[in-house]
């Protein structure tokens, strides 16, 4: 074994005819088995088997990951580490951060802060990004240690098995009276990087987002999001349906006079890792979001 190697062991939680049926009931890919299984990377209860032998119930399938990438990055520090499995990061986004690099920004991005993390702990992986937010957007961001991680949480995000919820501070003019499910379209608009709601008939996804009000005061809001889709400015667009708008988010009109970005955190993350054990995890409010609350609730 070298230093670089990493093992994860998956226990079968049914009777399978084929070991591939085995994984692909815990979201495994062909793909992604046919790579380990074909450099002799794959073992039941210890031993090899063939692809064709049959897996029962209890059985421990193990593969072992023989990392050789260096993570590469300009110089950050490591970002906070909410949690840490054998699979995955969940880790603490600052606002004012980009996911990752882009043409139009430069300097530090979380993938450097993470490729600094992945270093200090000898993770010779790419850094996998399975869920993102914007710049501006504090809070929970999953990465993925490995391809198996990565195959395996993907397919809960496209699934929809893998829950965010948001916290947010909004201008409106009316507050929300109930919990409220906005299942408006969206599409791009036609200047700059803006998101638009659409009708049925323009092009456009699918997007659902569950809005619950927390408290309303003279005009300003706290609302929690939990959104069943992953669009661009998803949040963002549906409080535009309803006639508000995040505090400090000026591309969609926002102020901030109170805070200087948009007052977005994605404060929990729910889902269950590859043995069927739940995952919940939280992030606190950032500072920022915190004084903008007491000074509604205080002064204004």
């Amino acid at each position: 074994m070298n230093r670089y190697e990493q093992y994860i062991e998956i226990e079968a939680g049914e009777d399978a005819k084929k070991l591939n049926d085995a994984l692909k009931r815990l979201y495994i890919s062909h793909r992604t088995f046919k790579r380990y299984y074909y450099r002799d990377l794959i073992r039941v209860d210890g031993k090899w088997v063939k692809h064709i032998a049959p897996v029962k119930k209890g059985s421990k399938i193990s593969f072992r990951i023989p990392g050789s990438y260096t993570p590469i990055g300009l110089p950050a520090e490591a970002p906070e580490v909410l949690y840490e499995d054998d699979m995955i990061f969940l880790l603490n986004k600052p606002a004012g951060i980009l996911t990752h690099e882009s043409r139009n920004h430069f300097g530090v991005n979380l993938k450097d802060m993470v490729s600094t993390l992945f270093n200090e702990r000898e993770i010779f992986e790419p850094v996998r990004f399975i869920n993102r937010l914007d710049m501006d957007t504090s809070g929970i961001i999953m990465i993925a240690k490995h391809d198996i991680a990565q195959g395996y949480y993907q397919k809960l995000h496209d699934a929809g098995k893998i829950k965010k919820e948001y916290i947010m501070i909004a201008k409106a003019e009316s507050p929300l009276t109930k919990k409220t499910t906005i299942t408006t379209r969206i599409g791009r608009d036609e200047i700059g990087i803006k998101r638009k709601a659409v009708e049925e008939n323009e092009e456009g996804l699918d997007a659902k987002t569950i809005f619950t009000p927390l408290y309303f005061k003279n005009g300003y809001e706290i609302l929690k999001a939990e959104i069943k889709t992953g669009r661009t400015h998803q949040i963002r667009v549906h409080l535009g349906t309803m006639g508000k708008v995040l505090l400090g988010d000026e591309l969609y009109g926002g102020d901030k006079t109170l805070i200087s970005r948009q007052a977005l955190h994605s404060y929990r993350l729910r889902t269950f890792d590859l043995n069927g054990d739940k995952i919940d995890v939280f992030s606190e409010m950032p500072e920022d979001m915190k004084m903008v609350i007491r000074k509604i609730r205080d002064e204004l």
